[in-house]
């Protein structure tokens, strides 16, 4: 017997919405009907026949009963059709058919025989009669359900062919009821994935095939111990997990108020460090990958042979994520239904490409708005709660992961020239910025001679000459994109924004190839490598005039690969990881001294503060040879910090009373000492 809050729970399902539970053809139908005594053959119950020229009545339909529309008398067999719509018969648990019938009756639906009364059986034609006289009369009410797998979705054909025992018979009658019968339990039909994780929150998403309430249980262990709900009937359900610790393990559940649809040992997040915090991060970075091919899932297993017992970190994903037109079902075919389980745990953010816009044109004014797929399954960090400045759009966004600052960028749907919204969003977003590192991805890449050419695709023109200065200004260090079905490589560079012949080695910041001689970013912060990665399902051994890019110092096409990132502290490491798991390129960038921010002053270089005032934290650099010590005294001259510091630490000093401070730095038989403000 069901609980009462779910009974409750059905009614309100069922009231706000009738569409999933209710009469498709009710006892008074309109259907047509043939009742001449000509032979209708074989193919009359088909969903494609044609009967625009039967006549056609009100149910009860025969003669001899007083029904409302009387059919001609003194044949075996009637015939009876009646056209209607289901708009996804997924979405019901089955279907019921009521019929009266006097005397024998076949019942098909698009073509397909589904039910058989008071017949013969085997083969029947127009001259064949019923087995016998209804001793009812027709009064009796036969029921029988059909699944779901009998109707397609849109226009089907219920057809029924009613007999008498002779055709001297004095009477016949025909009524026929259909019913779709809605689910009681909703099915998920995709997720749970993770969205928009950050140290303090995350937002579980999910979709059912019917509308529901929906719940997450969530906690440390696998007794959870926390929940949230939503009562609003959805079938795409998100929720906002709260009040999270940074750096933790979460285990979660999902379902209705009143049924657990899903959740065991795999569904877990884990938030993002503190940017005070300098952690190990692996990053999975690829592009061009939601094609179905057979080379898309060589990739991912290479990735997670390559990745073996360690967890993944971030997962990047740099547009043209699924073909052609980045529709729902290709969405769900090509990226949801092949990585399966990884969307439990594992945090992935997204860029768009031309293929999810649906190739509608570039900057065009479809592509300018938000009416795709796309921007209704994913829940992006459009809001300053992941660390970056708040956007307020899905297209472009920053986050923070430890100490890596990421930007995702629209090279197709947003304006990029300067004094744009995306323009002046990320000229703010980098200039707020004080991570150790910057990465920024999207799909068009500045520099390419692949399948695609950036010296005349306008798209991969406008952010070399818009964007990339901006980049550059504020020392970006790595650049990520696809596009290109091919994987290429820049030189550690900079000042690049003309066409191919234009480079030369003026701009190349550090010779060699990163690998026996790591890069090193200097105080300048000169140096910045573009990557293309459009071989995350999609490959191509076709290229074009110039190839390889003169900027280029690695280039590979005709297979697949991703992008393996690991960053700890100050060192980057970068694999290109082939499908078949060798590694053709790799290098190593390491930060090499004081990172440049354009309001220090790096006079005193044992000592610098970033920021100076601040009421958070404070990024402490020294340049001091060796482990030194760190005080921090109050205007009244009071202890209140004692540290070790090696090279820079970032502390948090968000405790600390308004008011003026002095650092002090004690090593090597030296001591430097500069004032800190913390205003609240």
């Amino acid at each position: 017997m069901y609980h009462y809050r779910y009974l409750i729970f059905l009614a309100l399902h069922l009231l706000i919405y009738p569409c999933l539970a209710g009469t498709l053809i009710p006892k008074t139908a309109r259907w047509k009907f043939k009742s001449d005594g000509a032979d209708q053959g074989m193919v009359w119950s088909a969903a494609s026949f044609n009967d625009s020229v039967w006549a056609s009545g009100k149910a009860e339909l025969g003669f001899g009963d007083s029904p409302t529309t009387t059919l001609q008398a003194g044949y075996i067999t009637s015939y009876f059709r009646k056209s209607f719509n289901i708009v996804n018969p997924s979405r019901f648990s089955d279907f019921t058919v009521n019929l009266r019938r006097d005397d024998g009756i076949i019942v098909y639906v698009n073509g397909v025989e589904v039910y058989r009364n008071n017949m013969p059986g085997g083969t029947v034609d127009y001259i064949t009669p019923a087995s016998s006289v209804c001793a009812d009369d027709g009064s009796t009410v036969f029921s029988f359900n059909l699944p779901t797998s009998t109707f397609v979705a849109g226009n089907n054909v219920i057809a029924a062919e009613v007999h008498n025992v002779t055709a001297s018979n004095v009477d016949l009658t025909f009524e026929l009821e259909l019913i779709s019968n809605p689910k009681l339990v909703p099915v998920i039909t995709r997720g749970p994935y993770l969205q928009s994780v950050n140290s303090g929150s995350a937002v579980v998403r999910w979709r059912t095939d019917i509308p529901s309430n929906s719940k997450v249980r969530w906690g440390k262990t696998l007794s959870y111990g926390k929940n949230l709900t939503d009562t609003n009937l959805v079938t795409e359900h998100q929720l906002q997990l709260n009040n999270l610790t940074a750096d933790t393990k979460y285990f979660y559940t999902i379902g209705t108020t009143t049924r657990l649809l899903q959740g065991d040992s795999a569904n877990f997040l884990r938030t993002a460090p503190l940017t005070t915090t300098v952690k190990k991060v692996r990053i999975w970075a690829l592009g061009d990958f939601g094609n179905g091919s057979a080379d898309q899932q060589t990739v991912l297993n290479s990735y997670l042979n390559y990745l073996g017992p360690e967890k993944n970190d971030m997962w990047i994903w740099l547009g043209d994520n699924a073909y052609e037109n980045g529709t729902d079902s290709e969405y769900q075919n090509y990226v949801f239904n092949v990585y399966g389980n990884l969307f439990k745990s594992w945090n992935f953010y997204p860029a768009l490409g031309n293929h999810d816009y649906g190739q509608v044109g570039y900057l065009t004014s479809a592509a300018l708005g938000t009416n795709f797929p796309y921007f209704n399954m994913f829940t992006l960090p459009a809001s300053a709660q992941s660390g970056g400045v708040a956007s307020g759009t899905e297209k472009y966004y920053s986050y923070n992961w430890s100490n890596i600052h990421f930007i995702a960028l629209d090279s197709y749907g947003a304006l990029n020239h300067i004094g744009s919204d995306m323009y002046n969003w990320l000229q703010n977003d980098l200039a707020s910025n004080t991570q150790r590192w910057t990465i920024v991805y999207f799909h068009h890449p500045p520099y390419s001679k692949g399948t695609h050419n950036s010296d005349t695709e306008i798209e991969m023109v406008d952010m070399r000459q818009n964007i990339v200065p901006l980049l550059e200004t504020y020392g970006v260090d790595l650049v990520l994109t696809g596009h290109s079905h091919t994987y290429e490589r820049s030189y550690f560079m900079h000042g690049h924004y003309g066409n191919e012949s234009s480079f030369n080695s003026s701009m190349i910041v550090q010779s060699g190839d990163g690998i026996s001689s790591p890069y090193l970013k200097d105080s300048l912060h000169n140096g910045t490598i573009y990557a293309v990665c459009g071989v995350g399902g999609k490959n191509s051994t076709s290229t074009t005039s110039g190839y390889p890019h003169n900027a280029k110092i690695s280039s590979f096409a005709g297979f697949g690969g991703s992008l393996a990132i690991e960053i700890f502290g100050d060192t980057l490491n970068y694999k290109f990881l082939k499908m078949d798991g060798t590694i053709p390129d790799q290098f190593t960038m390491i930060k090499s001294a004081t990172p440049r921010f354009s309001s220090i002053e790096v006079d005193k270089k044992e000592l610098v503060i970033y920021p100076n005032p601040t009421g958070n934290s404070i990024h402490v650099f020294s340049e001091m040879s060796g482990q030194a010590e760190m005080s921090i005294f109050n205007g009244k001259g009071e202890l209140v910090l004692k540290d070790q510091i090696f090279e820079d630490k970032i502390i948090d000093v968000s405790d600390f009373t308004a008011g003026v401070y002095m650092v002090k730095l004690t090593g090597n038989g030296k001591s430097v000492s500069q004032k800190l403000v913390i205003n609240k």
